[in-house]
């Protein structure tokens, strides 16, 4: 406590961006004529760019400034990052999907995904991901 003054408020703020390049190459086939497909899918990412900056931000007394030059209600901490982010990550999936036509040249194509992360997130930690995507995709075509 300040003496005769009221207590300092802050906040923590974590700013993080990370930028990636993402690719993916897939290929299905039809289950005999069936409206039934299958297919495999590869993605992935590479880290382009990370930025982190935390930083300390007075909330009250509206009169207090720490002590920068020039004063500031905020004050970014040194030493900000995230260093262990894997660079390269790959994330192969099995795709199911069902055919339904809609109108003349549109169909539906509800899917069930289920992709699991290659390798670990982190450069230090085991850290990986498991998805399970339930989606719709609307085609046009002849």
């Amino acid at each position: 406590a300040r003496t005769g003054k009221p207590d300092i408020q802050t906040k923590d703020v974590l700013e993080h961006q990370q930028s990636w390049a993402s690719f993916a190459l897939g290929s299905r086939v039809r289950i005999s004529s069936s409206p039934v497909t299958i297919g495999v899918r590869l993605s992935g990412n590479v880290l382009v760019g990370s930025a982190v900056v935390h930083k300390e931000v007075v909330v009250g007394p509206e009169d207090y400034y720490f002590l920068t030059d020039p004063p500031s209600k905020e004050y970014v901490l040194p030493e900000s990052r995230l260093a262990d982010v894997a660079g390269f990550v790959l994330r192969p999936a099995m795709v199911v999907s069902y055919d339904m036509p809609l109108t003349y040249g549109y169909y539906a194509s509800p899917y069930l995904r289920v992709e699991q992360t290659i390798g670990s997130l982190s450069r230090q930690y085991s850290w990986s991901s498991s998805a399970v995507y339930l989606g719709l995709t609307v085609y046009k075509g002849l």
